[in-house]
């Protein structure tokens, strides 16, 4: 089982944390990485920011679409899971979209201060399509 974790702001590092006290985790992030192939893995977590756009008054989700698409380009056996903050109805979307199944909306509810407590005993999980 090959792990990917998308994007290392606060987020995924600390899911790469506490992930790799079980396993070795591999991780990409544009800031810092070329590229990446997205074929050789069964799960693959997705924490890339999506700002705040006040015009639209919704986060820009562009991204993650964006990464939803490139991993869907090679990999259509992939369980997919975003733990970037979405919009409401973004994963019926994306779903609806792709027709792929296997994304899963998993957010996050850390705080700053005890981020790698809060992903290892998270005070509530929320899994949905």
């Amino acid at each position: 089982m090959k792990i990917l974790i998308v994007g290392q702001g606060y987020v995924g590092k600390a899911l790469k944390l506490y992930l790799s006290t079980f396993t070795y985790i591999f991780t990409y992030d544009k800031k810092f990485d070329k590229s990446v192939d997205y074929s050789k893995y069964d799960h693959i977590f997705i924490c890339v920011n999506t700002d705040y756009n006040y015009e639209t008054n919704k986060l820009d989700t562009r991204e993650v679409t964006s990464v939803i698409n490139d991993i869907l380009k090679v990999n259509k056996t992939c369980n997919i899971y975003i733990k970037s903050t979405v919009n409401i109805g973004y994963c019926d979307e994306i779903v609806k979209k792709t027709k792929y199944t296997n994304i899963f909306y998993v957010p996050e509810f850390l705080r700053e201060a005890n981020a790698r407590e809060d992903v290892a005993f998270p005070s509530r999980l929320v899994v949905g399509t």
